[in-house]
């Protein structure tokens, strides 16, 4: 693996900034304190009708992602992994009034394996790492 790919807002022809942002891409702890600093930096960027929902759903994928990426977790944060991850993808749906690509038909096969086949992992072996290359 490279170094964390660092990119910021996309310039215009004429070097300014567009108001369009890379895909930014980071790995180890710079994902996870990237991933915490997140909700704090929507402000000004998401519509502010919906800021606050969008928000709040990236700190509770936070949450569940800590369980996901830790060690060894305890008995409580597997217990509790499942109904935090089920309330993370359907909890707040009034965003999905105002903004068509928080539809539900935009569930992934990704989301649903976080709600639905992790938490087995979890149960049965404490940890996700054994089934995945990253």
């Amino acid at each position: 693996m490279g170094s964390p790919l660092t990119c910021g807002e996309k310039t215009n022809g004429d070097g300014k900034g567009s108001g369009q942002y890379d895909l930014l891409v980071f790995w180890g702890q710079t994902r996870k304190e990237r991933l915490n600093e997140l909700p704090t930096k929507l402000n000004g960027i998401i519509k502010p009708d919906t800021v606050e929902v969008v928000k709040t759903k990236w700190e509770k994928f936070g949450e569940i992602y800590s369980t996901v990426t830790c060690r060894n977790p305890s008995t409580e944060m597997i217990n509790d992994y499942f109904h935090k991850a089920k309330e993370w993808m359907i909890k707040d749906k009034r965003v999905s009034y105002k903004r068509v690509s928080y539809k539900r038909s935009n569930v992934t096969s990704y989301m649903h394996a976080v709600v639905y086949h992790i938490p087995i992992f979890l149960q049965n072996y404490k940890t996700i790492k054994l089934f995945t290359g990253q």
